[in-house]
């Protein structure tokens, strides 16, 4: 319905398929881009394998172009990749703030197709 969700569940409860499938499914019937939030490096790294795990069984889904961490230690090569094919981007707080949101023109066709953010571990902001 388009409406903003807050999902409070506790750990390994399923969370990660409930904005998964949904924005999965709209990926790939539109040219939206969404942003994967997470507060430290290991969940992003988890999430990353979770998500690579499920587009393996998708077809039409590169996992390798589409989805993306982009942290500190994101090679400039990969970074600029990103920039121009990521669908998923997988970040933490600091790197938005630092590199995505200052130089915002240059993820201008990530930010101006950008439909889904999803923030986990919301309480820790």
């Amino acid at each position: 319905e388009g409406r903003n969700v807050i999902i409070t569940t506790p750990t390994a409860s399923g969370k990660s398929i409930c904005y998964n499938a949904p924005i999965l499914d709209d990926l790939l019937a539109r040219g939206s881009t969404a942003l994967y939030i997470f507060p430290t490096k290991a969940l992003a790294q988890d999430q990353l394998r979770a998500l690579q795990f499920l587009c393996k069984s998708i077809p039409g889904v590169d996992e390798s172009r589409h989805i993306g961490v982009f942290d500190g230690d994101t090679p400039h090569a990969a970074r600029h990749e990103m920039m121009q094919s990521a669908r998923i981007m997988i970040c933490n707080p600091d790197i938005l703030h630092v590199t995505v949101l200052p130089r915002h023109r240059e993820f201008a066709r990530f930010l101006s197709n950008l439909k889904f953010v999803v923030l986990d571990e919301a309480h820790a902001y």
